[in-house]
């Protein structure tokens, strides 16, 4: 059975501008509103993995300050997506180690013990006040990292790595990736 002429055509996701993203940080917001979408422009993270992120899993390993998303509770989209994640340097300042529960506890989680639905809906509006373009979304901050990272010389290998994409090679199933340090 073919199922192809079905469904809704998958299209993709276009980075944000220079200019989209000041406005987008230039706009008036709560605080945690604010702390979630630096999380989201500057480490790559699905917005589900950056909503759902406890005071604990900020850890430090080797003089690196990172996300540690390699927990086995929480619902993941792909075995990459288990990784540590730096913090960088523009958030050491607003990240605090030491604290414990949620983040974000005002996106609630669902049966599915997701909460990119709410984080969604709370955040999209001022995207919207930037763009108009469907193609523009908050998943439109991974793509706009992956480009900035290309921008700077850094291996495909060590992009997917940071942004939990799989390498897609034989490769990539040996050793654990690039270092934190790296």
């Amino acid at each position: 059975m073919k199922l192809s002429p079905y469904g809704t055509k998958p299209k993709s996701y276009l980075p944000f501008t220079d200019k989209e993203l000041e406005a987008l940080f230039a706009q008036k917001m709560p605080d945690s509103h604010r702390l979630l979408l630096e999380i989201l422009a500057t480490s790559g993270m699905r917005l589900d993995e950056a909503a759902l992120l406890n005071w604990e899993e900020i850890k430090e390993e080797g003089g690196v300050v990172f996300f540690d998303l390699t927990g086995h509770y929480k619902p993941i989209k792909t075995i990459g997506s288990r990784r540590k994640v730096p913090v960088p340097e523009v958030l050491l300042s607003k990240i605090e180690t030491g604290k414990t529960g949620q983040i974000f506890p005002e996106f609630k989680r669902n049966a599915d013990g997701k909460a990119q639905g709410p984080a969604s809906k709370a955040l999209m509006p001022y995207v919207r006040k930037v763009t108009e373009d469907t193609r523009k979304t908050l998943h439109s901050l991974r793509g706009t990292l992956k480009d900035r990272l290309r921008d700077a010389g850094v291996s495909k290998e060590t992009n997917d790595f940071i942004t939990g994409h799989g390498t897609g090679d034989v490769a990539g199933k040996y050793g654990k990736g690039p270092s934190l340090k790296v």
